[in-house]
């Protein structure tokens, strides 16, 4: 009987363990581990998702995989693989994954809880059919994962840099925003020669013009000391950023997004 109830638990098991080791493991940007993209189309869909996270910080993730297989649905499967490797970060849940399946035919397109608000299900089922599913058809992987990629990446910027609607101007206000501007920076400048003008007049009176900051006195010398640290904590920045620039950072996926076959 023990016998039985060992061998029942082993079976049960079997799945689960199967479906851990059958999940890929995304390190880039661009995972083809089908190796249905070509060189030319991986090399851009890295320019664009890099383009994209150096200007808003979102992630957009690429996957292609063989078959989904033990899972049911291409949907298990993205929300599977996306929490796994934690796609965006993990406060701002600011990840986007774009997962094929070869062998089922499956495209899904899975988005963070961040993004969804930009990313709309309807917008992810229209980019799908629209951009990727002819490129498909045509069997031409690479180019239909830049247009759809492309698509999405153009949404998420566009909402990014304009997050509500602005109203147009007035032809009015149009007419004279260049010239206030020219008057608004012609009155900075004199206020500021002003105070410059002051001080120097207050630093001469007292002996200690050779201290004020255009002359290479006691504060130009604090400045130029002043730039080894900061020179440092770029440093440390830069290589900070490097390390966090995969976009892997624990995001997590909101369930939404969309499906499609070709």
């Amino acid at each position: 009987m023990r016998a039985v109830i060992v061998a029942f638990l082993l079976l049960s098991a079997t799945p689960a363990s199967a479906q851990l080791t059958n999940l890929p493991t995304l390190s880039g940007r661009v995972n083809d581990t089908a190796g249905v993209i070509d060189t030319d189309s991986a090399r851009e869909l890295e320019r664009r998702i890099r383009a994209l996270k150096d200007a808003t910080g979102d992630v957009v993730i690429v996957a292609t995989v063989p078959s989904i297989t033990p899972y049911a649905s291409v949907e298990d499967f993205a929300v599977k693989l996306f929490e796994k490797a934690g796609i965006g970060n993990r406060k701002l849940d600011n990840g986007l994954l774009i997962l094929v399946a070869v062998k089922e035919h499956g495209i899904r397109v899975e988005v963070g809880y961040g993004l969804e608000s930009i990313v709309t299900d309807g917008f992810a089922g229209d980019t799908i059919r629209k951009f990727i599913v002819p490129e498909f058809k045509a069997n031409r992987y690479g180019p239909g994962l830049v247009a759809g990629a492309g698509h999405l990446i153009d949404r998420i910027a566009e909402g990014r840099a304009h997050p509500g609607a602005k109203p147009t101007p007035p032809a009015a206000a149009a007419g004279w925003y260049w010239p206030g501007l020219v008057l608004f920076l012609l009155i900075c400048a004199s206020v500021v020669g002003l105070i410059i003008f002051v001080i120097y007049r207050i630093a001469k009176a007292t002996g200690g013009a050779r201290s004020t900051p255009w002359s290479g006195g006691t504060l130009g010398s604090s400045r130029a000391d002043d730039s080894s640290p900061s020179s440092s904590s770029s440093g440390s920045s830069s290589s900070s950023s490097d390390s966090s620039s995969s976009g892997f950072d624990g995001g997590s996926s909101g369930g939404g997004g969309a499906s499609g076959s070709w």
